[in-house]
């Protein structure tokens, strides 16, 4: 009994003398790093808060920090401040889900009350995917055709997006740049002609994108023609074989096409000033002696269901 009483008093009296033993022999030991969020949006600054790091155990004598290693190939994006990891990337300037979607850090903790326990511990954090509006419009083509014709096909309409698979719906808005917007329609991605022939080298129209969120973006653009062509002493056309002349045209004007039934005149605004059924004949005339001088589109209507044929014209 003496011998235990002994014991016992030696033991207090070296605690007494080292109390960071005591301390070791009363906190628990570290054993696990946790996180209180894996996961980060979107965003277009250069940093991110992700969530506070901690441990198993509740002291002040623990120590966090970034390290490379198995697991944490994406650690040099990754810092810690005051126990908070945060998300870096300067040099793309952004944390984009497009960019990269998943990232892969190694934190290591190590206890400094004296047992000097470090440990490892790797964490994927997710980069969470935002919709986002698209940044531009583009026009498959930006040249209109003189002899384009009410509902003809101008150019194809597409958005970009850095959201993959996104839906887009386009049309036509007011606002800078938009003088010319009633000459044309649009139908889903397809932008139309709602005239009769474009008689001018530019033209000035305004779209506006919309993603399926709502999310918008707008642009001005300026289509050209290619007016280059419209002084023609007469129009042959070996493909569809018709011949109009002379043209430019004072007051008669003669055509030689098989199966017309019809010859119809219109204006640049699509409104129709002549009309003149035809008979049998492969050669028609047409008196346009009271158009004023101008350009004009001449309108060829065939007998049977195949399209009408234009041709552009000039009234001197």
């Amino acid at each position: 009994m003496l011998k235990l009483f002994k014991n016992i008093f030696l033991f207090c009296y070296i605690l007494t003398l080292n109390p960071l033993l005591a301390q070791q022999i009363d906190s628990p030991e570290l054993q696990n790093i946790l996180l209180s969020k894996r996961t980060v949006s979107e965003t277009n600054r250069p940093f991110a808060l992700i969530g506070t790091v901690y441990a198993n155990i509740d002291s002040g004598d623990l120590v966090f920090s970034i390290i490379n290693g198995e697991g944490g190939e994406d650690s040099n994006n990754f810092l810690i401040w005051e126990n908070k990891l945060y998300l870096i990337n300067f040099e793309e300037g952004e944390i984009s889900y497009e960019t990269k979607s998943v990232y892969h850090v190694l934190i290591q903790c190590q206890q400094t009350d004296g047992r000097n326990i470090i440990i490892e511990k790797s964490f994927d954090i997710l980069v969470k995917n935002i919709n986002e509006a698209p940044i531009d419009i583009e026009l498959e083509e930006e040249e209109i055709s003189l002899g384009a014709g009410f509902g003809d096909e101008i150019t194809v309409i597409k958005a970009i997006d850095e959201d993959e698979n996104d839906f887009h719906s386009f049309r036509l808005v007011p606002g800078e740049g938009s003088d010319d917007n009633a000459s044309f329609r649009i139908i889903e991605d397809r932008l139309l002609s709602a005239r009769f022939g474009f008689r001018r080298p530019n033209f000035n129209i305004r779209i506006r994108c919309e993603d399926r969120r709502g999310l918008a973006y707008e642009k001005a653009f300026v289509l050209t023609t290619n007016i280059g062509l419209e002084r023609l002493s007469q129009f042959s056309d070996e493909k569809t074989q018709v011949n109009v002349y002379p043209n430019p045209a004072t007051d008669m004007l003669y055509v030689e096409k098989e199966g017309v039934s019809n010859l119809e005149v219109y204006d640049i605004n699509g409104r129709k000033l002549l009309s003149k059924k035809l008979n049998q004949n492969n050669k028609h005339s047409l008196d346009i002696s009271s158009l004023q001088n101008g350009n004009y589109f001449l309108n060829l209507k065939p007998k049977t269901n195949k399209p009408d044929q234009r041709v552009q014209i000039m009234k001197r």
